[in-house]
């Protein structure tokens, strides 16, 4: 293969990027890759960073039943137990043993990068073949998952998620997962480590809960704003403003009777005029939570910044509501349904916080015309 400068990067973090799968007694069933991020010598422990969808069992079933195995890249397959589980991040890190010393990745460093970097998703199956994928990093709401990815023009197989993305330069930006159109979003580094740090420090990892994904109205067509009851009058009235994408059931939002289309005004009494900003307004929440949680801390601390105003729209009339956030630690099992589920059978997920009775606004990406802009 033509050297097209990426050689360097892709080995000098090859022999980081692991298998990792779970087991039923001698069945594999779920295949994922995984990234050593740490290495304590004196137990000889390794830690892997890997997805959580690894812990989709079947609800029916017992945990017990079931073990994660690591295969590292000199071909060592050792038996590991899940430390840190994110289900709404859907990130999990392993503790594994083992008898070799590994290269570490230290993701703690990791640079953030910007929209159209060159990047590569990488993997590794259980049989020990290594799997990469070439593309561009985008920038835009995402249709699935946790509201922080990124997605990519990368194509990927299922059996990578898990494993790192990288620039040319080496650096991990984050960790992919494995879309329905065979492209790899991500979840960035500084995400990931923030939740690592609170998990280390606290024991637990909580999110502002509102339960509403939003998207941007100019990102809408003309047909879809009428129907969600916002005439063109209003179009223009609103057009900086955050619309409402999709309501999860059992949410706050939920219980206030919100629905797709009515438009976000504010966040912690500032404006907010995209769905960045509003993601952006939300991390801020997110990291005074964990910052400050404590088991003496008020539900009625920092109220100001647990509160959205979301003006509603009813054939024409117009209401405003304020909805107050919900604290939900990030392993509850049901964020599993805001992640796309596999075919081998029913998962945990009820009730489902990543479900809609509601229609939503559907606006997927398709990476496909992104690669022809390039």
């Amino acid at each position: 293969m033509k050297d097209d400068g990426w050689d360097e990067a892709i080995l000098g973090i090859a022999s980081s990027v692991v298998a990792v799968s779970i087991f039923a007694g001698v069945r594999r069933l779920i295949d994922c890759s995984g990234l050593v991020i740490g290495w304590n010598p004196c137990k000889g422990e390794a830690t892997i960073l890997t997805s959580a969808r690894l812990l989709k069992i079947p609800k029916f079933d017992t945990r017990k039943n079931y073990y994660v195995a690591v295969r590292f890249v000199n071909g060592t397959i050792e038996v590991g137990e899940e430390e840190f589980v994110d289900f709404y991040h859907n990130i999990m890190t392993v503790k594994v043993k083992c008898v070799t010393n590994v290269k570490v990745v230290n993701i703690d460093a990791a640079q953030k990068v910007e929209e159209g970097t060159e990047v590569v998703s990488l993997g590794r199956d259980f049989l020990g073949t290594f799997v990469e994928g070439r593309g561009i990093l985008h920038k835009e709401y995402p249709y699935f998952g946790c509201q922080e990815l990124w997605g990519s023009t990368c194509e990927t197989t299922l059996v990578s998620e898990g494993g790192p993305l990288i620039t040319k330069d080496g650096n991990v930006c984050g960790i992919t997962f494995y879309d329905r159109y065979r492209y790899a979003s991500s979840l960035p580094c500084h995400i990931i480590t923030l939740c690592l740090h609170f998990f280390d420090t606290d024991g637990r990892v909580v999110i502002p809960w509102f339960g509403l994904t939003v998207i941007d109205s100019d990102k809408l067509s003309r047909d879809a704003l009428q129907k969600f009851w916002i005439t063109s009058d209003e179009e223009t009235a609103y057009k900086n403003y955050v619309i409402v994408k999709e309501v999860y059931d059992d949410s706050p939002a939920k219980k206030l009777e919100l629905k797709p289309g009515d438009i976000v005004k504010s966040h912690g009494g500032c404006t907010v005029s995209s769905s960045l900003e509003f993601l952006e307004s939300l991390h801020k929440v997110f990291e005074d939570f964990n910052a400050n949680y404590s088991s003496e801390t008020s539900v009625t601390e920092c109220d100001s910044m647990r509160e959205i105003e979301v003006v509603t729209f009813r054939y024409g009339y117009a209401e405003e509501v304020t909805l107050k956030v919900e604290s939900v630690d990030v392993s509850d099992k049901r964020f599993f349904t805001c992640w796309p589920e596999d075919s081998n059978g029913t998962w945990y997920g009820t009730p489902r916080l990543g479900s809609q009775n509601d229609p939503c606004i559907s606006t997927h990406i398709n990476p496909n015309v992104l690669i022809q802009e390039q």
